[in-house]
């Protein structure tokens, strides 16, 4: 690891891995409760500190034996439970005896989280905003079919009037 983080930074990472809360990790880390959360911030954003956190992580997840593809298997298994494809096993007691009977559970709120986590892995559902242009012209060459009565449209017609007209 390149650059020796402080005692206090090494203990930020580890309480970081704990429950992915920057804010509280930095005040379990020893930072004021006043600032944490722009030390927090200000932490994950230094490269040593982020590389840190990802060795932790590999670190745990090798020594817990969790794996990317075990945790989607488990997800999916989930769903399938929450959307009542699949029944399990659940101990009753009746008339003083434990009795195993399978049951099939439909929970919505269940098999919508556990959809929305299979969705995100897959990449369906992207909450980031990719913005592929760099300038205006090409940001108004892309929305040929704007209305001229638009502002966006007003624009790119005096852009066009304004070009030198080749002969």
């Amino acid at each position: 690891m390149a650059g020796k983080l402080t005692p206090k930074q090494e203990r930020f990472c580890r309480e970081y891995i704990l429950d992915l809360n920057a804010t509280q990790a930095a005040r379990r880390a020893g930072y004021s409760e006043r600032t944490a959360h722009v030390q927090a911030h200000d932490l994950l954003k230094k490269p040593k500190i982020a590389n840190r956190v990802i060795e932790l992580q590999a670190a745990r997840n090798a020594a817990t034996n969790i794996t990317a593809e075990q945790t989607i298997t488990d997800i999916r298994e989930l769903a399938d439970m929450a959307l009542g494809r699949v029944a399990y096993p659940k101990t009753i007691v009746v008339d003083g005896e434990a009795q195993v009977v399978m049951v099939r559970n439909v929970s919505f709120a269940g098999a919508a989280r556990a959809l929305e986590l299979l969705g995100r892995h897959q990449g369906i559902f992207n909450d980031k905003l990719h913005v592929q242009h760099s300038t205006l012209a090409d940001v108004l060459e892309s929305l040929s079919d704007i209305p001229s009565s638009t502002p966006a449209g007003r624009i790119k017609a005096r852009e066009k009037k304004d070009e030198p007209t080749q002969h």
